[in-house]
């Protein structure tokens, strides 16, 4: 869940991130396909499409 007041920043971030790797801690590499914040009734919700290389 995000904050309402947060949705605006969180997505902007979420913008930068898409199309990119993160390194997990594990060692593994999450490719980040999609992501973004979704709102419903007055809910956010972060929502992402990741692939584990």
């Amino acid at each position: 869940m995000v904050e309402p007041e947060q949705a605006k920043a969180v997505t902007t971030y979420l913008e930068r991130v898409e199309g990119t790797k993160i390194t997990l801690d594990s060692g593994r590499v999450a490719n980040i396909i999609k992501a973004g914040v979704k709102e419903r009734k007055g809910q956010y919700t972060l929502i992402y499409r990741y692939q584990l290389v």
